[in-house]
């Protein structure tokens, strides 16, 4: 039961693994392939980036910040807005973007911190993607040409990196917790058959022995000499027995005459 709760774990854990978490990598391809990790926590300010991930061109907002209206219209291409923080909302920066055509907002921080932060705001009416980024990453964007590229983000689920090591620790310990309990029982199980043969053994070698005792034993000279004055011994008792009784006998017999009526003569 315990194994296949570890195995339960361990299945849940690679699933979450498996699982976009509304965070998203910036991909660019061109002379030097570059990418870099969003630093942004799940939010449902907007829309999870697809699985199979959005191509765009990359673009630096004008005003840098977007807290006003964008003087940069892209509408009718796939492009992608380069935004500092700071100044206003990110609600406002994404609204922004999004009404000046822009598919998604690439919004980096304003200070150097790797510190994870949460877009918030009411996502109510926004449908372009929001991607929050390092200070380093954003401007190493600045000025970059080429295709661009937003994937989901699967490296920043760290609890569920806890939870796949948590499922691999329980499933180690299930196993040779499992390992040792089967070696126990399967020594217990050896002693108990090697008890059992030598008790068997034991006996037997006892009762060959006892049979070879009797069949082969030898008498000594003063067993012998014993059983013989044994043997007279009770041979004399016999003959003084008899003698005895003869005596007694003759005594009897003498009383009887002693006893007998005298008889006169005429």
């Amino acid at each position: 039961m315990s194994l296949v709760l570890a195995k339960l774990l361990l299945g849940c854990s690679l699933l979450l693994l498996l699982v976009a978490d509304g965070r998203a990598t910036v991909v660019i391809f061109g002379n030097d392939t570059a990418s870099f990790p969003s630093m942004d926590s799940a939010t449902s300010l907007t829309p999870s980036v697809p699985e199979g991930g959005v191509q765009g061109t990359l673009y630096v907002a004008e005003p840098l910040d977007a807290c006003s209206e964008l003087s940069v219209n892209v509408t009718g291409t796939i492009a992608f807005a380069l935004v500092i923080r700071g100044n206003c909302t990110f609600e406002q920066k994404i609204r922004n973007c999004q009404n000046a055509g822009f598919s998604a907002a690439i919004v980096y921080n304003n200070r150097e911190t790797d510190d994870l932060v949460s877009m918030g705001g009411d996502g109510s009416g926004i449908h372009i993607y929001g991607v929050f980024i390092s200070m380093e990453a954003g401007e190493a964007l600045m000025g970059v040409t080429g295709r661009c590229y937003l994937l989901p983000g699967y490296h920043k689920k760290t609890w569920a990196v806890k939870w796949l090591i948590l499922s691999v620790s329980l499933i180690v310990v299930v196993i040779v917790g499992a390992l040792v309990t089967a070696l126990c029982c399967i020594r217990q199980h050896i002693l108990a058959e090697v008890d059992a043969e030598a008790e068997q053994l034991g006996y037997a070698l006892n009762q060959k022995l006892i049979d070879e005792e009797i069949m082969t034993r030898e008498f000594r000279p003063d067993d012998m000499r014993s059983d013989l004055l044994s043997a007279e011994a009770l041979g004399a008792v016999d003959v003084m027995t008899d003698v005895e009784v003869d005596d007694a006998g003759a005594s009897d017999s003498d009383h009887a005459s002693d006893m007998s009526v005298p008889t006169y003569s005429k």
